[in-house]
C-alpha cells in the first residue's frame, strides 16, 4: 500500500514544471505543417512530401473502384493544396495507375516490388482547383487493357 502511495506522489510531481508548482502538459499539441505547394505548383509532386495527404486535408473524389484484377483505385483531392492524385492498393507487381486532367500530362506510379503491393501507393499530383474531368486509369501488369474512371 505504501509503495502505491509513493508511486502516485512521484507520478504527480513528475508532471509539474520545474520550480513553478504548476502541472505541465505531458504532450504538446502538434500543428500540421503548412502545405508545401498549391495549385499548379503541385504538378508532379508527392502528396505526402508536400503535406497534402494529411488527415483532414484530403478527401476521396467519388467511390473507390475495384479493377478486374482485384486492385482498388480511387481519386484523392486536397482543398488546401488544390491538387488531385490517384491511389492504388491490393495491387500486383507491375500494375500502374495514371491520373490526368485536361491539358496536363498524366502522372503515373508503378508497383515495383512486393512491399508496394501491401500498402497504399500514390501518383504524383495534378495541380488545379478543378476537381471535374479528372481521369484515373489502371494499367494491369502485363500491359493488358487499361480500365479508366472519370471524376
Amino acid at each position: 500500500m505504501a509503495a502505491v502511495a509513493a508511486a502516485t506522489v512521484i507520478a504527480a510531481l513528475s508532471v509539474r514544471g520545474p520550480g513553478t508548482g504548476q502541472p505541465t502538459s505531458l504532450a504538446s499539441p502538434g500543428l500540421d505543417p503548412a502545405p508545401g505547394c498549391q495549385g499548379k505548383a503541385c504538378d508532379g509532386k508527392d502528396p505526402d512530401h508536400m503535406f497534402c495527404g494529411l488527415p483532414g486535408r484530403v478527401d476521396s473524389l467519388g467511390p473507390q473502384h475495384r479493377t478486374g484484377t482485384g486492385a482498388s483505385v480511387e481519386f484523392r483531392y486536397s482543398k488546401e493544396c488544390a491538387a488531385a492524385w490517384g491511389r492504388i492498393w491490393h495491387s500486383k507487381v507491375g500494375d500502374a495507375i495514371e491520373v490526368s486532367a485536361p491539358g496536363d500530362r498524366p502522372r503515373r506510379v508503378v508497383i515495383r516490388n512486393t512491399a508496394d503491393t501491401g500498402v497504399y501507393r500514390f501518383t504524383p499530383m495534378v495541380g488545379g482547383p478543378d476537381r471535374t474531368n479528372l481521369r484515373l486509369c489502371f494499367i494491369p501488369a502485363g500491359g493488358t487493357d487499361r480500365e479508366c474512371f472519370e471524376s
